[in-house]
């Protein structure tokens, strides 16, 4: 497997994000939905949250109400093929999960060279802390997540490295 190849993205250029994971507590949808607020870039982004749970009213409410609904897509959950062509499509796999493992998504984003944003928890090995953007859970998690967000769009050196790092 490469590492993708990335350029500067136009102005006009979406960036394309892919949330694989249960919409259940504990995942993070909102805080993540919030953070794209807080970043002022919804005019950059494509969101698609493949999975489906309890909480997916609550999340397409809120992404509504805070004023990302229109780049934010809920696809469901899908089969493994389906999930697939998503996440080659995405330019960064990102997860807020603070509970149990980092799953089975961030190793099916590292084949396909994605960078990777993943919360640091008690089910985050160290060693793996190398290879993925690590944001700490915290009072400004959401903060960190739109600067980090911020960051990602305007700097293609950084999707590189990630994109590396990720397939090492």
């Amino acid at each position: 497997v490469k590492g993708r190849s990335y350029s500067h993205k136009e102005n006009n250029e979406k960036v394309n994000i892919i949330y694989l994971s249960r919409i259940e507590p504990n995942k993070g949808h909102i805080d993540f939905l919030n953070a794209i607020a807080k970043s002022n870039l919804s005019h950059r982004l494509e969101v698609v949250f493949v999975g489906d749970g309890s909480l997916r009213g609550d999340c397409i409410k809120s992404a509504n109400s805070i004023g990302v609904g229109e780049i934010v897509h809920f696809v469901g959950r899908l089969s493994h093929e389906k999930a697939m062509i998503y996440l080659k499509k995405a330019d960064l796999f990102l997860s807020l999960n603070n509970h149990g493992s980092l799953g089975n998504g961030v190793l099916e984003a590292a084949q396909f060279g994605l960078p990777i944003v993943t919360l640091l928890h008690p089910g985050c090995l160290t060693d793996d802390l190398n290879l993925f953007h690590v944001i700490k859970q915290n009072q400004d998690l959401q903060n960190n997540v739109a600067d980090f967000l911020n960051r990602f769009i305007d700097d293609p050196s950084l999707r590189q490295s990630m994109s590396m790092n990720s397939i090492e």
